[in-house]
C-alpha cells in the first residue's frame, strides 16, 4: 500500500483524477450524439419495414391478378414500385434466381437492406428486396466519436496546467523536508541508524541490534564490534564506504549469551545541503530465521534433484520399452508377411491352374478365374509392399551392391513402362549425359523407378510427356553445419504433368499410407510405395525429395553417392 504524501500517492490520486475526468467528459460527451445516432437508425430501420411492407402488398397483389405472367411483364412491376419508391431507395424483385426488376443506383456499404418473400398459393414465389444507405448515420457516429477524444484531452491540458503542476511542485517542497524519514520508512527494518563521516555510530534506534546481543554501539565503528567476518570481507565493505555507494552487508555475530546470529544492513551516504559527506544512515534486521529457512531450502533442493534424477531415469527407461515396442512392431509386420504370402501363392497358383486348363469353358466360368488372378495379383502387390517396408523398417533388408549402369537400368524399366504409356497416349522422354556408373543395388533402383513411372503415367494426362533425366550432382555428407564433405553423385529425375502436389505435402507424401490430397481421390494406390522408395533411397545413402515444377505438374529426385565408400569423398574446410 503507497504511503499517504508519497510522489507515488501524489500520482496514483493524479491518475485517478484524470480518468473521473476523463470518464465524466466521455459520457457526457459521447452518449447523447450516440443516443441520437442510434435513434435515426432505429427510425431508418422501422421506415425500412414500413416501406417493405407496404411495396410486398403492392407487387403481391399485383402477382396474384396475374399468377402466371407476372414475371415476365417486368414493366408493369417497374410502373408500380416506382410510383411508391422514395429517392435514394434500391428495390429490387427477384425469382426463381434472377432480378426481374432493380429500381434506383446501386449502394456502397454500409447500407440496410430488408427482405420480403412473395407468396403464391401458400409456395414461395420471389422476393422483393429493400436497401438503404446509412452513410450519413455513419459520418454522425464518426464525428460524436472524434469530440468524445477530443474533449477530454483539451479538459486534462487544461488541468495539467493549472491544477496537477501546482500540486506536484507544492508536494516536491513538502518532500524536501521529509527526506530523511522516507529513507527510513523505505528501509523498513528492526533498528535504524547514522554514521558520521568517521563511519562511528551515532544513532542507534532501540532493537536487538542495539542494547541486545552486543551492548552499546554509540562511538563505535561496525568493524570495532564482534562480527564474525574476515578480512577480505571487511576490504570490500571499507571500499564501497569510501567510493560512496550504497551497501548491503550480511554477518554473523557472537552475542554475550553464546548465540550466534545472522543481521543484514543496508546504508545509504547522505549528505548536507551544500552536498558535502556527512555520513551513511540505513537500516538492519534480524535475519537468523531467514538463514534457517535457505538452509532448509538447500537440503529440499538437493532432494528434489534426486527426485528429479529417478523421474529422468524412469523416462529414459519408457523411451527405452517404446523404442523396443517398435521394434517389435517392425518384426512382427515382417513376419506376418511372410504369413500372408504362402497361402496368397497357392491362390494364384490354383486359380492360373484352371485358367490354362479350361480349353472351352463358358465365358462366365473364365471371367471367374480372370477375377481371381486379378484380384491376387493386386493383393499380392500390397503384400510385397508392406513386406519390403516391414524389411526396411526392421534392418533385415540386405542390398546387394554392385558397379553398374544407372543409364542401361533406366532404359530397361522405360521399355517395360512404354505399353502402359502407349495406352494413356503417353511419351516417355530419357534425357541423360553419360553412361552414369554407380554402385547400387540394381534392383531396388529399378523398384524405385518403377514407382515413380507410374506415378506420373496415372497422374499425367493423355497426350502428355514423363521425362526422366539423369546429371551429375556432387553430395556434402558433412554432420556438422560448417563441414564439407563432398561425394561425386548422380540425380534421378522423374517429372510429369500432372497437378502437382500442395507445398505443405511435399515431406509427408513420403510417411505411410500418406497420399497427395491432390491425387488421392479415384487414382488408385495404398500409400505404401514412397515410403518404400525413400527407405531404399537411405539405404544407398542417398535422398529422395518431391517438388512441384513451374509450368506444372510434380518432380521427384533420386540423388545417390556413385560410391557407398565415403572414405572416397573430397573433405573441404
Amino acid at each position: 500500500m503507497t504511503a499517504p504524501g508519497t510522489p507515488e500517492a501524489l500520482k496514483a490520486h493524479e491518475n485517478l483524477l484524470r480518468q473521473i475526468v476523463i470518464l465524466a467528459v466521455v459520457l457526457l460527451g459521447f452518449l447523447p450524439p450516440l443516443m441520437v445516432v442510434f435513434n435515426d437508425y432505429e427510425r431508418l430501420s422501422e421506415e425500412m419495414d414500413q416501406r417493405s411492407d407496404m411495396m410486398l402488398v403492392l407487387v403481391q397483389r399485383y402477382a396474384s391478378h396475374n399468377p402466371d405472367s407476372w414475371m415476365f411483364k417486368q414493366e408493369h412491376l417497374d410502373v408500380v414500385l416506382r410510383e411508391f419508391r422514395p429517392p435514394g431507395l434500391l428495390v429490387s424483385v427477384e425469382s426463381e434466381g434472377r432480378k426481374l426488376v432493380e429500381l434506383g443506383e446501386a449502394l456502397a456499404p454500409p447500407y440496410m437492406k430488408r427482405h420480403r418473400e412473395i407468396m403464391l398459393d401458400g409456395s414461395l414465389a420471389g422476393r422483393i428486396v429493400l436497401t438503404k444507405s446509412t452513410e450519413g448515420i455513419m459520418h454522425r457516429l464518426m464525428f460524436a466519436m472524434l469530440m468524445a477524444f477530443l474533449a477530454p484531452v483539451v479538459l486534462l491540458w487544461l488541468l495539467e496546467r493549472h491544477v496537477f503542476r501546482p500540486m506536484r511542485e507544492e508536494h516536491a517542497a513538502r518532500m524536501t523536508s521529509d527526506e530523511r524519514l522516507r529513507d527510513l520508512v523505505d528501509l523498513s527494518s528492526d533498528w535504524f541508524w547514522e554514521q558520521d563521516e568517521a563511519y562511528r555510530f551515532t544513532v542507534n534506534s532501540l532493537g536487538s541490534f542495539g542494547n541486545g546481543p552486543i551492548g552499546g554501539v554509540l562511538g563505535k565503528t561496525r568493524w570495532q564490534l564482534p562480527i564474525l567476518l574476515s578480512e577480505q570481507d571487511w576490504d570490500r565493505h571499507r571500499a564501497d564506504l569510501d567510493a560512496r555507494r550504497h551497501f548491503n552487508l550480511r554477518y554473523p555475530i557472537q552475542t554475550e549469551e553464546g548465540d550466534q546470529r545472522w543481521f543484514e544492513v543496508r546504508g545509504k551516504p547522505f549528505y548536507d545541503e551544500h552536498q558535502i559527506f556527512v555520513g551513511y544512515r540505513g537500516i538492519g534486521r534480524d535475519i537468523t530465521h531467514d538463514i534457517e529457512r535457505e538452509q532448509e531450502l538447500l537440503e529440499h533442493r538437493d532432494h528434489l534433484q534426486e527426485m528429479v534424477d529417478e523421474q529422468l531415469k524412469e523416462v529414459v527407461m519408457a523411451k527405452q520399452a517404446a523404442e523396443a515396442a517398435n521394434q517389435s512392431k517392425s518384426e512382427f509386420l515382417a513376419n506376418i508377411s511372410h504369413e500372408l504370402r504362402t497361402p496368397m501363392h497357392g491362390i494364384l497358383s490354383f486359380a492360373k491352374f484352371g485358367l490354362n486348363k479350361t480349353s472351352a469353358p463358358p465365358e462366365k466360368i473364365r471371367s471367374f478365374f480372370t477375377n481371381i488372378v486379378d484380384s491376387g495379383e493386386r493383393l499380392m502387390v500390397l503384400v510385397n509392399d508392406l513386406l519390403d517396408l516391414s524389411k526396411l523398417e526392421a534392418g533385415k533388408m540386405i542390398a546387394h551392391m554392385a558397379e553398374a549402369s544407372l543409364r542401361e537400368m533406366v532404359v530397361a524399366v522405360i521399355k517395360e513402362m512404354e505399353v502402359l504409356a502407349s495406352e494413356r497416349g503417353i511419351t516417355i522422354r530419357l534425357e541423360s549425359a553419360d553412361e552414369a556408373v554407380v554402385e547400387m543395388d540394381a534392383a531396388r533402383i529399378a523398384q524405385i523407378l518403377r514407382n515413380l513411372l507410374a506415378n506420373a503415367l496415372r497422374f499425367t494426362a493423355p497426350g502428355g510427356e514423363v521425362v526422366v533425366t539423369i546429371s551429375p550432382r556432387e553430395l556434402n555428407v558433412g554432420r556438422r553445419r560448417d563441414d564439407r564433405i563432398i561425394l561425386s553423385g548422380l540425380m534421378l529425375s522423374v517429372a510429369d504433368h500432372g497437378p502437382g502436389i500442395p507445398e505443405s505435402e511435399l515431406e509427408t507424401v513420403f510417411d505411410k499410407f500418406v497420399q497427395s490430397s491432390k491425387t488421392k481421390t479415384g487414382a488408385g494406390g495404398t500409400g505404401l510405395g514412397l515410403a518404400i522408395c525413400r527407405e531404399i533411397a537411405w539405404l544407398h545413402k542417398g535422398e529422395i525429395y518431391a517438388g512441384n515444377r513451374p509450368e506444372g505438374g510434380a518432380i521427384f529426385t533420386l540423388t545417390l553417392p556413385r560410391f557407398q565408400n565415403s572414405s572416397l569423398g573430397k573433405i573441404e574446410s
